[in-house]
């Protein structure tokens, strides 16, 4: 006893000041350092968190670019082979299914597409969405989201 005695010592862990012997005082200072750890390990944590809700935001940006840039470069098909058939004279035949998918992407439905304009602000008025789709934007951004291409589908019809 006499020996810890002689061994003891102040010092400052944390927030408190402690009186103990080295081997205690050790163990107090590595305890501080695991609590500091373990704070730090859950602020990393919350931003793994944050970081893979926006890859997920990111990753259905980019499918709903992709299925818009389908759509897109139908029309440009269309625009491109309606100008060789009627300016040029070229009335081919082949031509008639890309004009077909040109026309079906410029006057038909693209419920996930449209939705994505409200979803970055390029239109408000949602009252028309509805009335075409029978569901808020959001909603159809959630279908797309999880997985529901049979709902999506039934909307574009």
């Amino acid at each position: 006893m006499q020996d810890v005695m002689e061994n003891a010592d102040y010092r400052s862990t944390g927030n408190h000041a402690v009186y103990g012997n080295t081997l205690g005082l050790e163990l107090l200072s590595e305890r501080d350092v695991l609590q500091e750890r373990f704070r730090q390990l859950a602020s990393v944590q919350a931003d793994v968190e944050k970081l893979k809700t926006r890859i997920n935001t990111l990753t259905t940006e980019v499918e709903v670019l992709r299925e818009a840039s389908i759509g897109y470069r139908q029309i440009r098909n269309r625009f491109l082979d309606v100008y060789r058939r009627d300016v040029i004279g070229d009335p081919d035949g082949r031509w008639t299914k890309p004009i077909g998918l040109g026309n079906a992407a410029a006057h038909n439905g693209d419920a996930v597409v449209d939705a994505y304009l409200y979803y970055l602000g390029e239109r408000q008025d949602t009252t028309s969405f509805v009335e075409i789709y029978g569901l808020l934007p959001e909603k159809v951004l959630s279908l797309r989201r999880s997985g529901d291409f049979s709902s999506i589908a039934v909307l574009n019809a």
